[in-house]
């Protein structure tokens, strides 16, 4: 007889699993830790590019201020303010958990300069301090700053940190035509027009007689600092806007330099009240498909003197604002109510320093000029030709082109 062959049906022996599902635990573990080290960098690199474009955004608002309107303007020391504005805005950012700090020092992490074209025609930073537009920030969190950001799982992937930067660039542009909507936003705009100019030459309380010539006077400044109106002259000229009386004539709506216009608002007295307030929403603009333009012509616009009163209780809330408004160089009076309208033709901005009611109903209102930077303003499609900073520009498209 053969032996018996006995055969083994308990399988390998617990021994050698253990190795096997460590080594599988120690896998997945490692590809978990990989993940999780990973989708933590990706949020602090988001972090960075949202702390470094809001930092570039601001640096570059302040590369053009009310100084230009001044005949003594000194450039001199814009570009700092410009830097120390943008570390400014990225220390109140946080990434991976810590505050966003900038080297705002010459040469550091906040470049000021303008994109020119190389010799091939390709845009290209170039820094300087001669008549800046553009503001380049480099947010990082590095090795070599000495703060890169510290891993989970440093035991598992022989990793401990990561660095991570993240640049962006914005640019003020004075090339504008008009203002858009913004989802969700607000064009910082009053519905004011402005008597621009008189073609002939008889009347002096024009925007171009008291502003750009500087016939104005010059009583009034904003400390922006302490939000106040001081009665001390500040370099740049004022000009006093007189509204029609209530239930004004013909003849007397032509003689006013300055209207309340129908942005959307219907001329309803409350909605005039409540966009000198806001300025002009994505929905008061639906009229005129989203966008006020001026590069096609002017614009017309109905006013309403009745809506004087309530009109100016509502300018007075926002004295100082720095506001665009809009400059008309004809008037169509009408007999009918809330039909006479006004020919804008082009944009300015300035703040209201006081304002004062008369006894007819009409107001007086002691407006000066002031640069604004918004992203809600448009562009020339051409861009080809003329200066992006000018003295008589008081509006600035204000974006991000990196």
């Amino acid at each position: 007889m053969h032996p018996a062959i006995i055969h083994n049906r308990q399988g390998p022996r617990p021994g050698y699993l253990l190795p096997a599902i460590a080594v599988a635990l120690l896998v997945v573990g490692l590809a978990v830790a990989l993940v999780l080290d990973r989708l933590w960098i990706d949020a602090a690199q988001l972090e960075l590019r949202t702390a470094a474009e809001a930092a570039a955004l601001a640096g570059a608002s302040k590369l053009v201020d009310d100084g230009i309107l001044t005949e003594t303007f000194d450039a001199s020391g814009r570009a700092q303010i410009a830097r120390d504005t943008a570390a400014a805005v990225a220390g109140r950012n946080f990434a991976a958990g810590n505050p966003v700090t900038l080297d705002a020092s010459l040469g550091g992490d906040v470049l000021v300069g303008r994109i020119a074209l190389d010799d091939t025609g390709r845009e290209v930073f170039l820094e300087t301090e001669s008549s800046p537009t553009t503001v380049l920030v480099f947010a990082g969190r590095t090795r070599g700053r000495s703060n890169p950001v510290a891993l989970f799982f440093k035991g598992l992937t022989g990793q401990f940190t990561a660095d991570v930067v993240s640049p962006a660039e914005a640019t003020i542009d004075g090339r504008v035509v008009g203002v858009a909507s913004l989802p969700g936003g607000a064009v910082p705009a009053v519905p004011l027009a402005i008597l621009n100019n008189d073609p002939l030459g008889e009347r002096t309380d024009t925007w171009r007689r008291q502003i750009e010539e500087r016939s104005g006077g010059d009583r009034y400044s904003f400390d922006a600092a302490a939000g106040v109106v001081r009665e001390q002259p500040d370099g740049i000229p004022e000009i006093v806007l007189h509204s029609a009386p209530r239930n004004a004539t013909a003849d007397e709506e032509t003689e006013a330099n300055c209207h309340v216009i129908d942005v959307g608002t219907g001329l309803v007295a409350s909605r005039i009240a409540e966009q000198c307030r806001s300025g002009f929403l994505e929905g008061h603009l639906g009229g005129f498909g989203g966008q006020l333009r001026f590069d096609d012509g002017a614009v017309p616009f109905r006013c309403d003197s009745q809506a004087n009163s309530s009109a100016a209780h509502a300018l007075r809330a926002i004295i100082g604002q720095p506001r665009i408004c809009l400059l008309y160089d004809s008037i169509e009076p009408s007999s009918s109510w809330k039909q006479t309208r006004v020919w804008a033709t082009r944009l300015a901005a300035g703040r209201i320093l006081d304002v004062s009611t008369d006894e007819d109903g009409g107001f007086q209102i002691v407006f000066q000029p002031t640069c604004v930077t918004t992203r809600a303003a448009i562009l020339r499609e051409d861009l080809s030709e003329g200066p992006i900073v000018s003295p008589d520009i008081y509006v600035y498209k204000l974006h991000l082109t990196q």
